[in-house]
């Protein structure tokens, strides 16, 4: 799949026809869990290419959350000249979800991008006593059983569940991109066995997804973004895993630039930022992040 007339980083391009106008314009995309962090950050950086972004999330608006809301992010796209649309949806109810894309059907009739972010994570008041966070649950014969539940419900089951409402409209659309937001927890011990599960089973559900919508030319990628400076791991002490020096950090939507590659596996040495494709076509089908900075926080 490709974006017509698209070179080079997502931005004012010049069209085939002459004419300059925004990468994206004219482009639907969906970001599940958008009121903060990386899902906003995707947002705003789609936004800011031009495209028509529908964020969803629980907390509609900000006396809900005090850390983000959808209302905020959608404010933010349409600052940048995107056009944001709010979607409040419990991810956890298959039923919303579906709605979610029902209603990009109506309104809009395509869908080019979908990104699964969304993911639940116990909240502070719900951990075992001395968890200072969820990098704290183990050994996991002592973590509630529950906390198995929180984070595959909303996360790898989530993923599946918006993929399969989201597959049949990008088709009919032509093609696109499904976007599974993965980490390194994928593959190696973070010190929560749950949620290393959870993200390995993103990399297999993003494999195995691709294999299915190739025929179709639908991309399936999954996306490391790495150290996120997000305001909720802006206290080091609270990760005691993570390596990356807080100053090598990116803040979301720095990570959310989307340029062309050669290449369909890239590292970035100095924003240790990694995807991973497994896509239809190679030559023509490549994305990778470049680390433009940004001016916008994505903090709440």
């Amino acid at each position: 799949m490709t974006f017509p007339g698209f070179e080079g980083e997502l931005g004012l391009v010049e069209r085939r026809d002459g004419q300059v106008a925004p990468a994206l314009a004219g482009r639907v995309a969906v970001v599940t869990g958008a009121s903060r962090g990386v899902g906003k950050g995707v947002a705003l950086g789609l936004g800011e290419a031009g495209a028509t972004v529908y964020v969803t999330g629980r907390s509609l608006e900000g006396s809900e959350d005090r850390r983000g809301s959808l209302s905020r992010t959608v404010e933010e796209i349409d600052s940048l000249g995107g056009h944001g649309v709010a979607v409040q949806c419990d991810h956890a109810i298959d039923g919303q979800v579906e709605a979610v894309l029902d209603r990009v059907r109506a309104e809009h009739g395509r869908l080019d991008v979908l990104v699964n972010n969304v993911m639940s994570t116990p909240q502070r008041a719900e951990l075992p006593a001395g968890a200072r966070s969820q990098w704290d649950l183990h050994p996991f014969w002592e973590v509630p059983i529950a906390f198995w539940d929180t984070f595959h419900i909303v996360g790898l089951r989530s993923h599946y569940v918006a993929s399969a409402f989201a597959a049949p409209l990008l088709i009919e659309s032509g093609g696109g991109l499904i976007v599974c937001i993965s980490a390194p927890g994928s593959s190696r011990y973070v010190g929560n066995i749950a949620y290393g599960v959870g993200k390995a089973g993103v990399e297999k559900l993003v494999a195995d997804m691709a294999e299915e919508l190739r025929p179709h030319n639908v991309t399936s990628v999954s996306l490391w973004p790495g150290f996120i400076r997000t305001r909720r791991v802006s206290r080091p002490q609270q990760h005691p895993f993570t390596t990356v020096p807080r100053p090598r950090s990116r803040c979301p939507r720095e990570r959310s630039q989307l340029a062309r590659q050669d290449g369909h596996d890239f590292e970035s040495d100095r924003a240790r930022t990694r995807i991973r494709l497994h896509r239809h076509r190679l030559d023509r089908a490549r994305y990778a992040l470049s680390d433009r900075p940004s001016t916008v926080s994505t903090d709440s």
